[in-house]
């Protein structure tokens, strides 16, 4: 027994062909998309890892600073390390960061010290040590906000 195969007329042939090569191009389209998104979502992905590592680095950073100037003598050169540290990052890349919070909290306590080392009443070591604290806490939830984001 011969299989018998239908014949296929020239303007179907014609037809066929047509289809299978809009398919073939449609196919190709879609793939070379598809490519060029998740390209772009890869290279997003590592820009804002690289961004979260460099805002984990300043909060650290800033902690390290501000521990500096509440755990040494202000005449020492510890706290002046810490205080040139400190207003180092309040300069600029704490302004970075775009927390506004963070900020807030990083000009409050550039402020009490500047009053403190001015000598002025109203600041004293506890009401430093109480604000430097503040702006610890609130540093330390950063880092962990910053490390879950990744």
């Amino acid at each position: 027994m011969k299989l018998k195969l239908p014949q296929i007329s020239e303007s179907n042939h014609f037809a066929l062909d047509i289809i299978i090569k809009v398919i073939g191009g449609i196919f190709i389209i879609c793939t070379t998309w598809r490519g060029i998104y998740e390209f772009r979502i890869t290279k997003e992905r590592e820009f804002r890892l690289e961004l979260y590592k460099e805002e984990v680095l300043i909060v650290k950073q800033l902690i390290q600073s501000t521990s500096k100037m509440i755990s040494f003598d202000k005449n020492s050169s510890e706290f002046e390390e810490g205080r040139t540290l400190f207003k180092q990052l309040r300069a600029g890349p704490i302004h970075f960061m775009n927390d506004t919070i963070l900020n807030k909290k990083v000009t409050k306590l550039y402020v009490a010290i500047e009053k403190y080392n001015a000598g002025s009443p109203n600041i004293t070591n506890d009401k430093l040590n109480e604000i430097a604290i503040d702006l610890t806490k609130y540093s330390k939830q950063k880092i962990e906000e910053l490390t879950e984001l990744r």
